[in-house]
This record gives C-alpha cells, sequence and structure tokens, in this order.
C-alpha cells in the first residue's frame, strides 16, 4: 500500500511509517546499514536524508517513493 504524506515533512513521514510497521529507530537503522542516531536526526527533520538513503529506508518498511 502506497502512503501519501503531503502535510508533514519526509521525517515525520518515516516516524509515522515506522511506527505503524512496529520497528524501533534501532531496527530501521540496522535494515539500511545506518546507526540509529542517524535515524534519530532524520525523524525531527534536523537530517534530510539523501534520495538513495530515502528509497532504502521505504523499502525496508515495505514501501515506495514517490517525488511529485
Amino acid at each position: 500500500m502506497d502512503v501519501v504524506l503531503l502535510d508533514m515533512g519526509v521525517g515525520e513521514a518515516i516516524q509515522k511509517v515506522r511506527r505503524q510497521a512496529n520497528l524501533t529507530q534501532e531496527d530501521l537503522a540496522r535494515h539500511i546499514g545506518s546507526t540509529k542516531q542517524y535515524i534519530s536526526k532524520v525523524e525531527p527533520n534536523v537530517v534530510k536524508p539523501q534520495t538513495d538513503t530515502l528509497q532504502r529506508m521505504a523499502a525496508a518498511l515495505g514501501k515506495r517513493v514517490v517525488l511529485l
């Protein structure tokens, strides 16, 4: 199922979908070859992930990225 989240930032969308998938930040980080600290900076929009990282996050969450 695709998720369209236009009313929030990328980080907030990642956090929402991650929580719906019952994954911790550490789980997501492990799936994409990153660290919990990185995820904890992405979710509040402190750091904006590069496109390839965003695609890895989406894949780990069973989603796909569609840029409008």
